[in-house]
This record gives C-alpha cells, sequence and structure tokens, in this order.
C-alpha cells in the first residue's frame, strides 16, 4: 500500500504556524515591557509623549525624544508598574511586586536615574506553552501560566487601552492601574507665565511689550522658540465689555528661548483705551497648539502701562515702524510750536548762545561733549545724545526720544509733505503710506533772545551731531516748497518733536 503523508504534513504545519504565533506573542509581550519603561521615563519628565497613533492591533507612542514604542494587543502576564512610598517606579506581575533574584523589588530605573545594570527590566517567553519571566537578565527563568489557551485565562495583554483629553494621555494596564501622562509640545510639558508683579500680573501697554513663560523641561524652551507663530496664541479677555470685543489676540512679533525661559515680544496696539486708561480690566492667557496637542499658560491679569506718558502718537507706516507725535514738546495741541532747546540741553530758555550753552566753555570751538575734534574741544566721539541729554526723553520720559538724523530722513523721504494752515498757524501735513498724518508747525528757531522765521519756516531737533563740525547738529528743514536735511550751531533754541518704537 502507499503511504500518504499528507495528515502528518498538516500537523506540521498546524505546529509550525502555533509557533509563529507563539512567538509573536513574546516578541509582543516585550515590547510593551519596553514601552512601559518609556513611559514611566514620561511619568518622571525626561521625555514627554508627544503623539499616540492607533494601528491595527495596537498603538504607536511618539517621544519628544524622537524615539517610538509599540504597544500591542494580544494575551500576555500582567506585567505593570507601581509607585512604592520612596517615590520610585517597580515592576509588578499580576499586581504583585516582582521580586529579583535577591529577594528585592526590581526597579524601573537605576539610581542614576537610567536604565542601566542596576534597573534590569524584566524579560518573557514562551517554551512549551508556558509563560516564562526573567529577572535577571534571561540568566534564570520563572514558570507562569500557560500561553494558550482562552484569552483572559492566564492574564491579558500588558494594557487595554489607550485614551486621552486635552490635558494628557491615559494608559491603563491590565491590573487596572492607569498611567497619566501630560501632552507635550516638542518635548515641552507646561508653560507658566512670570509675573511682572507680587499680585501675579504681568505688565502690558499698547506698543511693543515682552511676556516671560517659564517652559518645563527647561531644555524644550529652545525647540519651541523655533516653531512658527502660527502655533502660539496670545488672548486677551477684558473683564467688562469694551467697545472693541470681549476677547482679542495679540500678534507676535518675535520669540526667544533660553535658559529655560519662552520671551514672547506682542504687539499691543490692538488693546482697549480703557484698559489702558485703567478703566476696565483685561486677563491673558498664552495658548500652544500643535497637531492634536494643546498647552495653556492658564489666565494672568494684565497690568497697564503706558509708556507714552499720556502723549498722543501717529502711525505713518513708516518702514521702521516708528511713530511720531502729535505735539512738540511743550505743546498741548499740533499746531502749538511748543518749548526751544539748544541741542543737547533739556529746559528751554529765554537767551540761546554759545555763551551759556551747556555743553561748551564760551564759545563753539571749546566744546565738552559730543566731539570728534580736537581742534574744537574735549573729543568723545560721541555721535548721538544720551538719554539724559534727550529733552524728548528728560521731558515726556516713559520711551519716547528724539528722532535720530536717520529717522528724519525716513520721515522726509516716505511721506508726502503738503503747506497749509491748522487753526490759524502755517505748517505742513506729514502724510504716510498708509493715510495718516501728523501736523508741523512753522515755529521757526531761537537765536539769542528773538524769535526768527516762525511761520515761514520750521527746524526740528534730530539727536544726531554733525561729525564734519561737531558744533552743528543735524535737523529737518521745511517751508512752502521743500523739505531738506538740515545743519546748524547746536546753541540755537529749535522746537522737538518727539517719536516712540
Amino acid at each position: 500500500a502507499c503511504y500518504n503523508d499528507a495528515v502528518l504534513k498538516s500537523d506540521i504545519s498546524d505546529l509550525q504556524d502555533r509557533v509563529r504565533v507563539l512567538e509573536a506573542q513574546y516578541i509582543k509581550a516585550n515590547e510593551n515591557i519596553v514601552t512601559l519603561q518609556s513611559l514611566v521615563d514620561a511619568l518622571n519628565g525626561k521625555v514627554y509623549v508627544t503623539s499616540v497613533t492607533e494601528t491595527s492591533d495596537g498603538w504607536i507612542v511618539k517621544f519628544s525624544d524622537g524615539k517610538t514604542a509599540t504597544i500591542t494587543n494580544g494575551v500576555s502576564p500582567k506585567i505593570g508598574v507601581k509607585k512604592d512610598s520612596d517615590g520610585k517606579y517597580y515592576w509588578t506581575l499580576n499586581g504583585e511586586w516582582l521580586l529579583g533574584a535577591d529577594g528585592e523589588k526590581l526597579p524601573v530605573e537605576g539610581e542614576d536615574g537610567a536604565p542601566g545594570q542596576d534597573a534590569i527590566s524584566p524579560q518573557l517567553k514562551i517554551e512549551n506553552d508556558y509563560w516564562y519571566v526573567s529577572t535577571d537578565g534571561g540568566t534564570t527563568w520563572t514558570q507562569l501560566g500557560q500561553a494558550t489557551g482562552d484569552p483572559g485565562k492566564d492574564g491579558d495583554s500588558i494594557f487595554q487601552w489607550v485614551n486621552q483629553d486635552e490635558s494628557y494621555w491615559y494608559f491603563a494596564l491590565a491590573n487596572g492601574d492607569v498611567i497619566k501622562i501630560g501632552r507635550g509640545i516638542h518635548g515641552a510639558k507646561a508653560v507658566n507665565v512670570i509675573p511682572s508683579f507680587s499680585d501675579g500680573s504681568v505688565i502690558a501697554n499698547k506698543g511693543k511689550f515682552t511676556m516671560s513663560f517659564d517652559v518645563l523641561p527647561a531644555e524644550a524652551a529652545e525647540g519651541l522658540a523655533e516653531e512658527s507663530n502660527d502655533i502660539f496664541n496670545v488672548k486677551v479677555v477684558y473683564t467688562a465689555p469694551t467697545k472693541a470685543s470681549n476677547s482679542i489676540s495679540l500678534p507676535i512679533l518675535s520669540k526667544e528661548g533660553k535658559e529655560g525661559v519662552l520671551l514672547l515680544t506682542v504687539d499691543g496696539s490692538k488693546l482697549d483705551d480703557s484698559f489702558v486708561k485703567g478703566t476696565s480690566g483685561a486677563s491673558a492667557c498664552l495658548q500652544i497648539v500643535w497637531n492634536d496637542n494643546v498647552m495653556s499658560s492658564g489666565y494672568f491679569p494684565l497690568h497697564p502701562y503706558d509708556p507714552y506718558n499720556g502723549h498722543e502718537f501717529v502711525d505713518l507706516g513708516l518702514p521702521s515702524g516708528l511713530k511720531w507725535a502729535t505735539c512738540n514738546v511743550g505743546a498741548s495741541k499740533p499746531e502749538d510750536y511748543g518749548d526751544y532747546f539748544a541741542w543737547g540741553e533739556t529746559e528751554p530758555k529765554s537767551d540761546y548762545t554759545w555763551n551759556n550753552y551747556k555743553w561748551c566753555n564760551g564759545s563753539a570751538n571749546t566744546l565738552t561733549k559730543y566731539n570728534n575734534n580736537k581742534y574744537i574741544g574735549t573729543v568723545d566721539n560721541k555721535t548721538v545724545l544720551d538719554p539724559e541729554d534727550d529733552a524728548a526723553r528728560v521731558n515726556w520720559g516713559g520711551s519716547w526720544r528724539m528722532p535720530t538724523d536717520a529717522e528724519q530722513n525716513e520721515l522726509r523721504e516716505n511721506c508726502s509733505w503738503t503747506w497749509t494752515t491748522l487753526n490759524g498757524v502755517d505748517g505742513v501735513i506729514v502724510t504716510g503710506s498708509n493715510g495718516n498724518s501728523i501736523f508741523l508747525s512753522a515755529a521757526g528757531y531761537m537765536d539769542f533772545a528773538t524769535l526768527f522765521r516762525a511761520g515761514s519756516d520750521g527746524y526740528y531737533l534730530s539727536l544726531s551731531v554733525y561729525t564734519g563740525g561737531a558744533y552743528d547738529a543735524f535737523s529737518i528743514y521745511f517751508d512752502s516748497g521743500h523739505v531738506a536735511r538740515f545743519r546748524g550751531g547746536r546753541a540755537a533754541g529749535l522746537p522737538v518733536r518727539p517719536v516712540c518704537d
């Protein structure tokens, strides 16, 4: 009779399939143990979960250090982790402490804070249809339950499920424990505002201002700062209704991350006037949204600070973004002449001569400050006024100052100049590319005790000295027909139109 080996081949094939299934089970189980160890790293703040993607048989977890871990479904002993009274995490088996060869609990991490020789992960294998566990790196093995049979008889997958909300990832273990891990954005787990005052408030104004945030962990600050502004939102909520809106978002101008601190420079021009004047309150919140991750600083109160000290300005749409005041120093209306100042002096006077000029010894050839020529006085090579010698800064305070020569040139070259009369005062309307404008009166200049050319010519001081002859300073000049760069003696009295950044 002929020998039929079909049944034997079928049995061998079934056995091979079974072996493959069993091998896949313990491979997946050991992968889950490695994943569990990574989650403990996240619990201890070394790394942070950035995303979790569901697959056909489990989940793929991505961490802030670029590594990925896999959670797979399947049958395995209930390996878990639990924090003991010493604050450290230890391995468990079926809810009980998993002990090493020395009878001591197995730490998930070593004394140095990283998996090492003193932090051995348990290993699983299947042999003769039974699960075995090793706690000494594979040297010895202890038999556990059967690896075959009905699921649940000897334990299910190490992980039951994975879930999330706005703040946390949740990883449920088969032993009933749930690991809760804060959601990270590029390694950052949290951002907390650094207040300006003891009440927790942060200074804000209608110009540029900076907010500072502590980033946890500190090393994530630089990575956050490199991200696009699109993922950041500085939301402001008013505590009382305003004419504009109950909430706004402030544009972010720049970001910097250093030494664990995220610095955001924002544009406060959209803040309501009622907040700046103190008649309504406001709170702000930094929100960072990246993929499905959301991180928030929580709301903190804003403290109004007016760097312009009540003086008004106009944005003329200049390339530099510089703002020009609506009035001269010493004036209360745009058409008023205001006070006259010798260059580098901060108080008006009745007589403007070299004899009483502050920065010389009685003549233009005896300069004591702001000079680059040894033949006409003391050399210090200063080319622009110090803040304490700036008539705008001293008289108006805040962030006000006199414009530089370059900034006056920017005004001259980027605006239209139209001779006109405002409330009976002759001068020019200076109109920017955005349609906004300021009025400069033809206020003339003071020499000795006399006002010259008022009503026909305008001269306005700059911060800049003329380096070709330091007894002169730059100013801007206009009349009914043209506007030009001008330089004249420092001792003469000219009006000042302040600027702010």
